[in-house]
């Protein structure tokens, strides 16, 4: 898989990195349709693995140590998450 940094992608992006050889490529909710599931094809043929913006930030930006929150957001979502 590719980690693009911030997440950031775009059609080009996309094409070189299935050309390159990946299956798949990590990006931030915000790159696809609202409501999408969290695995999706792109017209490249490489996967796009979405992942959830709002329960990452939380744990990435959480400077406590009970995970109690972390793990509800996780358990309440709506749809499979990544």
């Amino acid at each position: 898989g590719f980690f693009p940094p911030e997440l950031a992608v775009d059609e080009a992006l996309l094409r070189t990195v299935s050309s390159l050889g990946y299956s798949w490529v990590l990006v931030d909710s915000c790159a696809v349709e609202k409501g999408s599931k969290p695995v999706l094809q792109h017209a490249s043929g490489i996967h796009l693995a979405v992942r959830d913006t709002e329960i990452s930030n939380h744990i990435a930006f959480y400077r406590g140590f009970d995970t109690t929150q972390a793990l509800k957001m996780i358990e309440n979502a709506k749809e499979d998450v990544i």
